[in-house]
């Protein structure tokens, strides 16, 4: 099974799925880790990280997009299983 991240937002108020903002590319994905201090104990990043606004506007800028709009929105390092 291969695992690929994403940086994914959720509606604050009703927590539901709003998007992925973008893909973690391979190369990047080492240091997005170290943005959203993914733990150690989880070196794949398997689980799912809250970022603050500071971190997934890091993480964005990283792999050369921008956030358009922070309302509402709590953002999250997300695994997903590869097609």
């Amino acid at each position: 099974m291969r695992i690929e991240h994403y940086l994914a937002a959720y509606d604050q108020e009703t927590e539901s799925f709003l998007s992925f903002v973008t893909g973690i590319p391979a190369a990047y994905l080492p240091r997005a880790k170290e943005i959203a201090r993914v733990k150690s104990t989880d070196p794949q990043a398997i689980g799912s990280y809250q970022l603050s606004k500071e971190q997934a506007s890091r993480i964005a800028r990283l792999v050369g997009k921008t956030i358009e709009s922070y309302d509402r929105a709590v953002f999250f390092l997300e695994p997903a299983q590869a097609e």
